[in-house]
């Protein structure tokens, strides 16, 4: 039995596992309950509650092991909570790899951006994303107003967001509610008496268009191991995770294992299908 300080008094659990995956602490609570027969949900409710209340204890991943099993409504309201919740009977218990328990979602994210810019007249002959961040935006008195993406990022936050103050948490919102993790809001903003300058050529300006982009997405992680044989004939397992979130393949390499001091990344894009783009 482990004293745990919480928020509102001193909860008592079970067994608490702390580990490391790389700079990141990992808390497993596991409750241990010999009811003589299956856990009902009442029960289970109040176990839960116990670390997803409010002052509750925070883990990131709570096992409930049972002599007898679960009931089913309880079975089935573990499944709502996905890798949040583990339910194991004593049998299951004693030959689960332990070490395997990390919880199974991450979270990607990614700064609110602006992207998709156009220009109203159109301007051909000029690669667009050379017009956002190399011309100059001038009015008919001559005042320099920077380059278009220095300009609407000033729209967007002194005039876009005075207007909307919750719009990036509401992209935030859709964007974890959607498969592919991405929400984008899409702004337009008409100019008076300004040109585009750029090579010492002038066009007129109407109007300038972006799209926000907001990535924040989960999805769940696969472990597994990759094998390393030395031209000595040593062998070292490497532990590995993977995961396609918000249209990104991460590959995670654990160089020491789960606990490795530093961790390596790639991210690649990814097609709706899981698949790595090319290029």
């Amino acid at each position: 039995m482990v004293d745990v300080p919480g928020q509102v008094s001193q909860r008592e659990i079970d067994i608490l596992i702390e580990s490391g995956v790389g700079p990141y602490r990992i808390t497993i609570a596991v409750e241990a309950k010999d009811e003589g027969r299956k856990m009902d949900q009442p029960h289970f409710e109040q176990l839960l509650a116990k670390y997803q209340s409010e002052g509750s204890i925070k883990v990131n991943k709570l096992v409930v092991v049972t002599h007898h099993g679960f009931y089913e409504p309880v079975i089935e309201r573990a499944k709502l909570l996905g890798d949040q919740v583990e339910l194991l009977t004593y049998k299951e218990a004693t030959s689960t790899d332990w070490g395997k328990l990390p919880p199974g979602v991450i979270r990607f994210t990614l700064p609110p951006h602006l992207c998709s810019f156009t220009f109203s007249p159109s301007i051909e002959g000029i690669d667009a994303a050379r017009l956002w961040k190399g011309a100059k935006i001038i009015c008919s008195h001559g005042t320099d107003f920077g380059t278009p993406e220095a300009y609407s990022l000033r729209v967007f936050q002194t005039k876009v967001l005075a207007d909307r103050p919750q719009l990036l948490e509401e992209l935030s919102r859709q964007a974890l509610s959607e498969p592919q993790g991405q929400a984008f809001a899409n702004i337009t903003f008409s100019m008076d008496h300004h040109v585009l300058a750029i090579d010492d050529t002038t066009f007129p300006l109407s109007q300038i268009g972006f799209s926000v982009h907001v990535v924040d997405g989960k999805s769940s992680m696969g472990y597994h191991v990759c094998e390393i044989t030395a031209a000595s004939g040593l062998k070292t397992t490497v532990p590995m995770a993977q995961a396609i979130v918000a249209g990104k393949k991460l590959q995670f390499v654990f160089p020491d294992g789960l606990q490795s001091s530093q961790i390596v990344l790639r991210i690649d894009d990814a097609d709706p299908t899981g698949k790595p783009t090319e290029g």
